[in-house]
Protein backbone atom coordinates (compact mmCIF):
# COMPACT_ATOMS: atom_id res chain seq x y z
CA UNK A 1 0.00 0.00 0.00
CA UNK A 2 1.69 3.35 -1.03
CA UNK A 3 1.47 6.31 1.03
CA UNK A 4 -2.27 7.75 -0.69
CA UNK A 5 -3.90 3.63 0.37
CA UNK A 6 -3.17 2.61 -2.89
CA UNK A 7 -2.71 -0.85 -3.56
CA UNK A 8 -1.06 -2.62 -6.47
CA UNK A 9 -2.42 -5.35 -7.98
CA UNK A 10 -1.68 -7.90 -10.77
CA UNK A 11 -4.21 -9.44 -13.98
CA UNK A 12 -3.40 -12.64 -15.27
CA UNK A 13 -4.74 -15.11 -17.24
CA UNK A 14 -5.13 -18.12 -14.85
CA UNK A 15 -5.89 -21.15 -17.92
CA UNK A 16 -7.94 -23.04 -14.96
CA UNK A 17 -10.70 -20.50 -15.24
CA UNK A 18 -10.25 -19.22 -18.74
CA UNK A 19 -10.23 -16.09 -17.66
CA UNK A 20 -8.30 -13.03 -16.16
CA UNK A 21 -7.86 -12.40 -12.47
CA UNK A 22 -6.52 -9.64 -10.16
CA UNK A 23 -5.21 -10.33 -7.51
CA UNK A 24 -2.13 -9.33 -4.98
CA UNK A 25 1.07 -10.35 -6.11
CA UNK A 26 2.12 -14.06 -5.41
CA UNK A 27 4.10 -16.72 -6.08
CA UNK A 28 5.51 -20.36 -5.01
CA UNK A 29 8.30 -20.55 -2.68
CA UNK A 30 11.80 -22.33 -3.61
CA UNK A 31 12.59 -25.47 -1.81
CA UNK A 32 13.99 -24.37 2.10
CA UNK A 33 12.83 -20.97 0.93
CA UNK A 34 12.06 -18.27 3.79
CA UNK A 35 8.33 -17.40 3.23
CA UNK A 36 9.07 -13.09 3.65
CA UNK A 37 12.08 -13.93 1.69
CA UNK A 38 9.99 -15.38 -1.01
CA UNK A 39 6.94 -12.74 -0.71
CA UNK A 40 9.70 -9.62 -1.27
CA UNK A 41 11.34 -11.40 -4.22
CA UNK A 42 7.62 -11.75 -6.18
CA UNK A 43 6.65 -8.40 -5.30
CA UNK A 44 9.43 -6.94 -6.91
CA UNK A 45 9.44 -9.09 -9.50
CA UNK A 46 5.83 -9.26 -10.45
CA UNK A 47 5.27 -5.09 -10.05
CA UNK A 48 8.59 -4.12 -9.37
CA UNK A 49 8.04 -2.80 -5.99
CA UNK A 50 10.72 -2.74 -3.03
CA UNK A 51 8.83 -1.69 0.42
CA UNK A 52 10.58 -0.14 3.45
CA UNK A 53 8.38 -1.98 5.58
CA UNK A 54 7.12 -5.98 5.07
CA UNK A 55 4.64 -7.07 7.96
CA UNK A 56 2.80 -10.27 8.36
CA UNK A 57 -0.61 -10.84 8.11
CA UNK A 58 -0.47 -14.52 9.26
CA UNK A 59 -0.64 -17.36 6.88
CA UNK A 60 -3.97 -19.31 5.29
CA UNK A 61 -4.56 -22.65 3.80
CA UNK A 62 -6.34 -22.21 0.78
CA UNK A 63 -8.07 -25.64 0.23
CA UNK A 64 -7.09 -28.35 3.42
CA UNK A 65 -9.19 -30.76 1.98
CA UNK A 66 -7.48 -31.06 -1.01
CA UNK A 67 -3.71 -29.54 -0.92
CA UNK A 68 -0.81 -28.58 2.27
CA UNK A 69 -0.47 -25.61 0.54
CA UNK A 70 0.41 -22.59 2.75
CA UNK A 71 -0.21 -18.91 1.97
CA UNK A 72 1.70 -16.43 3.67
CA UNK A 73 0.25 -13.02 3.59
CA UNK A 74 2.50 -9.76 3.79
CA UNK A 75 1.23 -5.81 3.97
CA UNK A 76 4.17 -4.00 1.76
CA UNK A 77 4.57 -0.55 2.94
CA UNK A 78 6.89 2.31 2.22
CA UNK A 79 6.89 1.51 -1.35
CA UNK A 80 9.62 2.10 -3.89
CA UNK A 81 9.42 1.24 -7.56
CA UNK A 82 12.21 -0.32 -9.73
CA UNK A 83 12.13 -2.35 -12.77
CA UNK A 84 9.42 -5.64 -13.16
CA UNK A 85 11.52 -8.55 -13.16
CA UNK A 86 9.18 -11.02 -14.74
CA UNK A 87 9.94 -14.81 -15.37
CA UNK A 88 10.31 -15.80 -19.30
CA UNK A 89 5.91 -16.42 -20.61
CA UNK A 90 4.98 -14.67 -17.45
CA UNK A 91 2.41 -11.60 -18.71
CA UNK A 92 0.52 -10.00 -16.28
CA UNK A 93 -0.76 -6.29 -15.97
CA UNK A 94 0.39 -4.25 -13.06
CA UNK A 95 -2.40 -1.54 -11.62
CA UNK A 96 -3.21 1.02 -8.95
CA UNK A 97 -5.93 0.84 -6.99
CA UNK A 98 -7.52 2.73 -3.83
CA UNK A 99 -7.46 1.25 -1.22
CA UNK A 100 -11.59 1.57 -0.60
CA UNK A 101 -12.27 0.63 -4.59
CA UNK A 102 -10.59 -2.66 -3.76
CA UNK A 103 -12.25 -3.54 -0.37
CA UNK A 104 -15.61 -2.88 -2.25
CA UNK A 105 -14.81 -5.01 -5.14
CA UNK A 106 -13.55 -8.08 -2.85
CA UNK A 107 -16.74 -7.42 -1.03
CA UNK A 108 -19.16 -7.25 -4.03
CA UNK A 109 -17.17 -10.87 -5.23
CA UNK A 110 -15.85 -9.24 -8.21
CA UNK A 111 -12.82 -10.09 -6.70
CA UNK A 112 -12.48 -13.41 -6.05
CA UNK A 113 -8.89 -15.12 -5.52
CA UNK A 114 -9.03 -16.01 -1.80
CA UNK A 115 -5.42 -14.91 -0.79
CA UNK A 116 -5.96 -11.58 -1.84
CA UNK A 117 -9.83 -10.87 -0.47
CA UNK A 118 -7.90 -12.31 2.82
CA UNK A 119 -5.17 -9.79 2.74
CA UNK A 120 -7.43 -6.95 2.02
CA UNK A 121 -9.91 -7.57 5.04
CA UNK A 122 -6.87 -8.26 7.52
CA UNK A 123 -5.79 -4.68 6.09
CA UNK A 124 -8.26 -3.08 6.29
CA UNK A 125 -8.95 -4.09 10.33
CA UNK A 126 -5.25 -3.84 10.96
CA UNK A 127 -4.98 -0.17 9.86
CA UNK A 128 -8.48 0.81 11.08
CA UNK A 129 -9.42 1.87 7.20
Amino acid sequence: MDENQNVYVVTQYRYVFGRDLTEIPAGKLDPGEDPRAAGLRELHEETGIVPDQFESLGKILPSPGCYTEVLYLYLARGLHMQDQRLDPGEFLRVEKIPFQEIFRRCMSGEIEDAKTVTAILKAKILLNL
